[in-house]
């Protein structure tokens, strides 16, 4: 066994991949949960990031749905959660 810290022994590597599988990747390395993923880009700031422009996107979606989510509560209307 070995000690209370770390069990094995570890090789830092770096994956360099296209944007359009980056998520794919990291999403199946992550669920294998045998390794350590660290942010090369930790020290950039988040509205430099590439993902930024998909948060603003996604932060407008939300803002609209909570919206019409308000809308509908206020007409009567039942809105039901999709699972």
């Amino acid at each position: 066994m070995g000690s209370l810290f770390r069990s094995h022994a570890m090789t830092m590597v770096q994956i360099i991949d296209h944007n359009d599988g980056a998520r794919e990747v990291v999403e199946l390395l992550g669920e294998l949960g045998v390794m350590q993923l660290v942010d090369l880009n930790a020290g950039t700031m988040g509205n430099r990031r590439t993902f930024s422009d998909d948060l603003r996107r996604n932060d407008a979606v939300m803002k609209r749905l909570e919206f019409l989510e308000r809308a509908c509560e206020a007409a009567g209307v039942p809105v039901r959660l999709r699972d």
